[in-house]
């Protein structure tokens, strides 16, 4: 995860889900868990290392309804 300002509180174990802006996805589908954290200096962003949820490389399909 990229593009967290610095000044974001941020926690190892913190949950991730969409937020819903854009459009693209709807809002609070949970993505994964914190679990890492570097904050760079100089920038004003930090990384974020997540945990998928989900067994990516077991994943065949998804099927996304709207409603």
């Amino acid at each position: 995860l990229d593009q967290v300002p610095q000044n974001d509180k941020v926690d190892t174990g913190d949950l991730i889900s969409t937020s819903g802006l854009g459009g693209e996805f709807p809002k609070g589908l949970l993505m994964g868990k914190v679990e890492g954290i570097q904050r760079i200096s100089g920038s004003i962003f930090q990384a974020i290392g997540v945990h998928p949820m989900i067994d990516l490389n077991r994943l065949e399909r998804v099927m996304i309804i709207k409603g």
